[in-house]
């Protein structure tokens, strides 16, 4: 449509139709919303082992060529997600330097994560 002098009319019916879709999920997300806990809470930790590692192989698939990249963004999201409380113990799963803290500060989390994606 572009190419035929409508750029308008093509950008528009984008638009409508990420419109459409977003309206479309949003509803289909707020009816789930009462079946969705109970499936969790049936999962156990073999499960969510699972889960994880579909995770890390869909970050590997999409990674295209560089999947060494792709593997190392896993592992990266793994280590992230060891910080914070064990929620079988309670404790600490990581221990980071700084006194009365068990994670990094925000900021440079996300400096870092964000200059490692480019």
């Amino acid at each position: 449509m572009a190419k035929n002098g409508e750029a308008g009319r093509a950008l528009g019916a984008a638009m409508m139709s990420c419109l459409i879709g977003a309206v479309f999920g949003a509803v289909v997300l707020g009816l789930a919303i009462p079946i969705v806990p109970p499936l969790v809470l049936t999962l156990g930790s073999t499960e969510f082992f699972m889960l994880a590692l579909l995770g890390i192989t869909f970050v590997a698939s999409l990674s295209g060529e560089a999947l060494l990249k792709g593997l190392l963004a896993g592992g990266l999201g793994l280590w992230l997600a060891t910080i914070g409380l064990d929620p079988v113990t309670g404790t600490y799963s990581v221990r980071w330097p700084r006194t009365g803290s068990s994670s990094p500060p925000t900021t440079t989390a996300s400096a870092g994560s964000f200059a490692r994606a480019c």
